[in-house]
């Protein structure tokens, strides 16, 4: 993050020094990171001991030394700088490794580079076509010597080192041999292929994730006196029907005539209005009934809830009885409604009453709305709450019961399986970093032991962290910068000559344009054939009403055009450049004269009728253009100027901060609270601050809300840098300040029960219905092995369908087959025609008959595979070579790091 503030910095008064390196790669730009623990590996404190290789002392200088040696180095050898994120905790491994390595070297007396070696290394490295290229290894060191703040003498130590840890590994790869019938051995295993016909059974946890009857049955037994059915509540309910005489309700025929128009194209489609007029009288008094009944109805909830101070319940009921009475309403009575009630008995008209009467409690006893039903209105009353009663039968309380039976599961699973991982998950900002530890302990490895360790690193967190961890998170203080806020600043600063000039050299008002009108009829997406012939008669009619009729073109825009919005300006569609309407218009524009009209058009989404009514090369710089491009400045201007004061902002910021000093974590946010809160005074910026804790991916909540940048910036703080550069929001900036870190952990299944029990039940469920799959998939296979030995041919088990794969291999897999490698290495040890145990992935089980295997034909191992497959060996061999030739190094070396010991791992 300093980097960022130096680069501000540097771009501001244009003092940035750009560097291009043409080979190796293109450079990605490297933030160096000073381990955590460290105040200051240089300066005063450079000669501290932080930690001992061999048991000789390592002191910050030389750490830090080494730890730019070993990145670079690690550059030199595999093209990538490492840094921040998971690539920290590798650096320091690194480093560590090569202060170990260069140790031992220098033990055994290999540790001298001579000037021609030298020479000959960096030559090797700095050669492309064939030739030295002097200029590209100046570049090179101007950029790590200069940019990253090496020295000379770390940047040739660095590659000396390189020569130096390459020969201490080829001693430890020393003798190592492929022999030919391991060559030939591991091709075979590797092209061999297999047909396999499975089935898949999938966890289904909706469906088979409950409790057994038995269990719940012996729940209810065992906890009977203990459980109540759910409070009932009983409610008054004062009903005002719709006027039940429809012809004693007034409806003028001009009303009438305007519903006729409206649906005349759809509803009324060949029907005279003299055909329909009784309908529509009686659809439109019907509708007006309603609506004074509405008005009743709300005029009397609004007397109704208006209460004198003090009113007693009772005292509201009776003037509810008497109000009822004065509307002319009617009043009954539910039975006691429990919380599962959707219908009530007796009230069959107001078919969710049950789902209404939620709302209502002994503090808010009125119904905030009317219920509307069939033909009337309801307003309701609380009466009163009856207790909840013991079951007699389990049916009563199922739900209740499976509740409690999956939350003792839950917390079980959580006792057993999740509990235990408390130390690996501590601290983790997401489970997902042990996806990514996995995955970097591998990812060296074959493209096949990557993908295994990290479905089986997935499903493992799924199943087994995810439903009791709680992430870090993170609450924070967030300066905002709103263009908003500066416009009339901006606007002061835009001149006629710039919004002139912004005219002159912008292309984009500078290109043909044409102004259509257009006729559509649409078409909906789902449309068969039918409906869009239909939809094309239409278009037809509407295209005669012009060419045969002679109506003009906007009257039958305005009155038959689809699309309203043009069809209100007569079909006027505007100017548009040349190109930038969809292709079939543009087609048909082309082929137009001024004032020329089109055939239909037809396009997926309807049949247009086009009218070409003018041309221009390009747009004039008239009053409304001179207007919108002012518009687009000012908005232009505003955010640079609050990009600048945000940037000003951090600036100061971290510049303050630099001159706190602080004995702890604690005590230095606190004084970085006072000193954010303290310059934004000083400059009039309100702080929103975060107080709801959020987690790495989460929004940040009101008002600032999803921010995804915004949010991974205030995770990458710690308290000794606690506050941000200027992040970029689109629509606003922001400058934030970390206030209080909650590290990732388990929930404490007592005080957060409330949070993480519904996950656990989710894991219970899941559990259940993963041993149903297991059980359903052992019978799916004893089925099977019967019907095969019964001489049948099957294309369904249990209805669930067999599937049969294409020959596939090692080489060559197939990745529609689920789980294929655990498949592949389950295979790999049977015979053709052995039907295999249920095999566990991510979604259920399969069933395997394993079909046949056939090794590849000999002529398939040729002399370039050969050579291929013995590389892979030894490079195999070599790398398990040197994991054990520097585990047993790092057991003799004793690693430590700031007083702790230290595990390259």
């Amino acid at each position: 993050m300093l980097f960022q503030h130096i680069n501000r910095h540097a771009d501001k008064h244009r003092k940035r020094v750009y560097l291009v390196l043409v080979v190796i790669i293109g450079l990605s730009f490297v933030v160096w990171v000073t381990p955590r623990g460290c105040d200051d590996l240089s300066g005063p404190n450079a000669n501290r001991r932080i930690g001992k290789v061999f048991g000789k002392p390592v002191t910050q200088g030389e750490f830090l030394s080494a730890s730019r040696r070993a990145n670079l180095g690690n550059y030199i050898s595999t093209g990538q700088f490492l840094g921040s994120g998971n690539s920290e905790e590798q650096l320091r491994a690194l480093t560590m490794q090569r202060l170990m390595a260069m140790r031992e070297a220098r033990r055994l007396g290999i540790d001298a580079v001579s000037p021609q070696e030298f020479q000959a290394f960096v030559k090797k490295q700095f050669t492309q076509n064939g030739a030295f290229d002097a200029e590209l290894l100046a570049n090179f060191r101007n950029y790590a010597t200069r940019s990253l703040g090496m020295t000379g003498a770390e940047f040739d130590l660095a590659f000396q080192e390189n020569i130096v840890v390459a020969r201490l590994e080829e001693r430890a790869t020393a003798g190592l041999v492929v022999s030919p019938a391991e060559i030939r051995d591991a091709f075979d295993k590797d092209h061999e292929t297999f047909t396999v016909t499975y089935a898949e059974v999938k966890i289904d946890a909706a469906a088979k994730g409950n409790p057994t009857d038995a269990e719940l049955e012996a729940y209810f037994a065992a906890n009977r006196q203990n459980l109540r059915l759910p409070e009932g509540k009983i409610a008054r309910v004062a009903s005002l029907a719709f006027p039940a005489d429809l012809a004693a309700v007034e409806v003028t025929e001009e009303k009438i005539k305007e519903q006729y128009e409206r649906l005349k194209e759809d509803l009324y489609k060949e029907k005279s209005l003299d055909e329909v007029r009784a309908e529509i009288r009686e659809r439109l008094a019907r509708t007006e009934a309603r609506g004074m009944t509405s008005t009743k109805v709300r005029l009397f909830l609004d007397e109704l809830a208006n209460r004198p101070e003090g009113e007693t319940h009772e005292a509201l009921l009776e003037r509810f009885a008497t109000l009822a009475e004065s509307y002319g309403a009617t009043i009954s009575e539910t039975p006691a409604v429990l919380p599962t009630d959707i219908t009530v008995p007796g009230f069959e008209g107001f078919r969710s009453l049950g789902v209404f009467m939620r709302s209502l409690n002994p503090d808010a006893p009125i119904a905030a709305s009317p219920l509307p039903g069939t033909d009337q209105f309801a307003l309701l009353v609380l009466k009163e709450v009856v207790p909840g009663q013991a079951p007699e039968t389990l049916d009563q309380v199922r739900d209740q019961i499976v509740e409690a039976v999956l939350n003792e599961k839950g917390k079980a699973f959580f006792t057993e399986n999740i509990l235990p991982k408390a130390g690996e998950v501590a601290g983790l900002r997401s489970s997902d970093e042990l996806i990514l530890k996995a995955w970097e302990a591998v990812k060296n490895q074959s493209r096949e032991e990557q993908y295994r360790v990290y479905m089986e690193t997935m499903s493992f967190v799924n199943r087994f962290v995810e439903p009791g961890f709680k992430p870090e998170q993170r609450t924070a203080w967030i300066a905002e910068f709103r263009s908003a806020d500066v416009i009339d600043q901006a606007a002061a600063k835009i001149t006629d000559a710039k919004v002139d000039e912004f005219y002159k050299s912008n292309s984009e008002y500078h290109r043909p344009e044409s102004r259509v009108s257009q006729i559509l009829v649409t078409v909906p997406p789902d449309a068969d054939d039918e409906i869009r012939a239909a939809r094309r008669k239409l278009a037809e009619e509407l295209l005669a009403r012009v060419r045969e009729t002679g109506e003009a073109f906007a009257e039958v825009a305005r009155t038959g055009s689809q699309d309203r919005a043009s069809s209100a300006k007569d079909g006027d569609l505007g100017y548009a450049p040349v190109g930038q309407r969809p292709q079939e218009y543009e087609e048909a524009i082309a082929k137009l004269e001024i004032g020329e009209m089109s055939d239909i058009v037809e396009t997926r989404t309807g049949f247009a009728i086009l009218m070409l009514t003018d041309r221009r090369n390009e747009r004039p710089f008239d009053e409304d253009l001179a207007k919108d491009i002012r518009s687009r400045l000012e908005d232009q201007e505003a955010r640079l100027i609050i990009q600048e004061q945000a940037a000003d902002f951090a600036d100061e910021v971290a510049a303050a901060f630099a001159n706190i000093a602080a004995d702890s974590d604690a005590a230095r946010l606190e004084a970085s609270r006072k000193l954010f809160a303290e310059l934004a005074a000083q400059k009039s910026i309100e702080l929103i601050k975060v107080d709801t804790p959020f987690a790495q991916n989460e929004s940040l909540g009101r008002p600032i809300g999803s921010q995804p940048e915004l949010a991974k910036a205030i995770f990458q703080l710690d308290p000794s840098l606690p506050f941000t550069a200027a992040v970029d929001g689109k629509t606003r900036l922001y400058v934030a300040m970390l206030d209080s870190v909650d590290p990732g952990r388990l929930y404490d299944l007592e005080k957060e029960a409330e949070i993480v029990l519904p996950k656990l039940r989710q894991a219970a469920r899941q559990e259940i219905a993963r041993e149903a799959a297991r059980a359903e998939a052992s019978a799916l296979r004893e089925a099977w092995l019967a019907a095969l030995a019964e001489g049948k041919t099957l294309d369904k088990l249990a209805e669930v369908e067999l599937k049969t794969t294409a020959p596939f291999s090692k080489m060559a897999p197939d990745y529609s087959l689920p789980n294929q490698q655990e498949v592949a290495k389950a295979i790999a040890a049977h015979t053709s025609g052995t039907m295999l145990d249920p095999i566990e992935h991510d979604g259920g089980f399969m069933v395997v008959r394993l079909d046949a295997r056939t090794l590849p034909a000999e002529d398939a191992f040729t002399q370039e595979a050969r050579e291929q497959q013995e590389r892979q060996l030894f490079w195999a061999k070599a790398s398990a070579a040197l994991d054990a030739y520097y585990k047993n190094l790092e057991a003799q070396a004793g690693l430590e790091l700031f007083g702790q010991p230290f595990s390259l791992r």
